[in-house]
């Protein structure tokens, strides 16, 4: 009975390892993500132009602004376009959580990648909630 009980409890204690493990490792959907620090850096865009600075903030309304504006992603086509940089998500639990944001050629929505898929979002609200982090992206349709 000794036996059993300690590979009934190593099995437990084996299952709850590998719920935590996969719990902290997979990333979340758009619409669960989760933020207590933002952090955003700008890629190279082009030949010899200047990478803009980026930003980071643990302000908890300008991360509550952009993960709510990110949570209201809609999947999109995917394109060519590189990305223009990098939104990265420190979360409470869990490993940090990256999001490409693209150049921005629509007027009415700004896109971004996330876990292999595109998203779009509303630009007016990407850019605001951008500009709250501390960061300008382009403005104009590019």
């Amino acid at each position: 009975m000794g036996r059993r009980r300690r590979l009934a409890g190593a099995a437990v204690v084996l299952g709850l390892l590998t719920a935590a493990g996969w719990a902290y490792l997979r990333q979340p959907s758009v619409n669960a993500l989760d933020a207590r620090a933002v952090e955003v850096r700008f890629e190279r865009w082009g030949e010899g132009e200047a990478v803009p600075p980026g930003s980071d903030t643990a302000d908890p309304e300008a991360v509550a602004a952009l993960v709510a504006v990110l949570r209201s992603g809609a999947e999109s086509q995917d394109h060519k376009c590189g990305s223009r940089g990098v939104i990265t998500l420190r979360r409470s639990a869990g490993r940090p959580v990256q999001l490409w944001f693209l150049p921005g050629h629509h007027a009415e929505w700004y896109e971004f990648r996330y876990a292999g898929r595109a998203y779009r979002v509303p630009r007016a609200e990407f850019v605001a909630a951008m500009r709250r982090v501390g960061v300008e992206v382009p403005l104009q349709c590019q």
